[in-house]
């Protein structure tokens, strides 16, 4: 059964603004969007390619303008520089070991009236990847622009925070882009850790990946465990 959006939810998707989710992937896919897609132009967001760290500065900024600049943390962690080679190598890509291997979430909290109450996640992954190039792909000085995968979730999570930001909930929101992913999901893990450590109360996960795919047909896939099913529920 489709069930029809309320009133206000209504009102909160009439004012999403496709220019800005335009201009979010662009900033994330391209190192200048005036450009467009063309030669050397696209960025490198493999996560840890120094590159990465205008992302991930521009995902900070773009949330501390909605949210507030004290909102707004950053979460370290790094990964192993053998990792890195392995995962190059068994895509037949020889690679170096990287010299940093330090990368970061980015996480914007919207406040709820309740401190208590706990808080949902609204989640994407910035960090991309380019082995699936035709022509090979080395990690050190080929682009990896990931605009679908995955610079069109984090759109829609800036998106929703610019749009929230006005909201008041009992409980919080917490907007968070992870880095990581595409290594082995190790952003959401190192964030998982902590939170299981501090006995988090996380009411419920809403995580976006490529949401800007098109094959020609408008299609959105919901995937749940068992124990989430009430969120796909109430989405459907």
């Amino acid at each position: 059964v489709v069930q029809a959006a309320s009133p206000a939810v209504a009102a909160l998707i009439a004012e999403a603004d496709t220019a800005r989710l335009r201009a979010d992937v662009q900033a994330l896919a391209l190192k200048d969007p005036a450009l467009g897609s063309v030669p050397g132009n696209l960025r490198s967001r493999f996560a840890v390619h120094p590159e990465i760290l205008e992302s991930t500065g521009y995902i900070q900024s773009q949330l501390a303008a909605a949210l507030g600049p004290d909102a707004v943390a950053l979460q370290s962690f790094s990964i192993g520089k053998q990792r890195v080679v392995s995962y190059a190598s068994r895509r037949g890509n020889k690679a170096q070991a990287p010299i940093d291997t330090v990368t970061y979430n980015v996480i914007g909290t919207l406040e709820g009236s309740d401190p208590d109450a706990g808080y949902y996640i609204v989640c994407a992954h910035y960090d991309a990847t380019g082995v699936r190039s035709a022509s090979g792909w080395a990690w050190e000085k080929d682009p990896a622009p990931g605009a679908d995968d995955n610079a069109s979730g984090v759109a829609l999570v800036l998106e929703s925070a610019r749009l929230l930001a006005g909201q008041r909930f009992p409980w919080s929101i917490r907007f968070i882009a992870w880095s990581g992913e595409e290594l082995g999901l190790l952003g959401s893990q190192a964030y998982a850790d902590i939170a299981a450590e501090r006995d988090d109360k996380i009411l419920g996960v809403l995580n976006f990946d490529m949401i800007g795919f098109n094959d020609l047909k408008q299609r959105l896939e919901l995937v749940t465990n068992p124990g989430s099913r009430w969120l796909v529920d109430e989405m459907g």
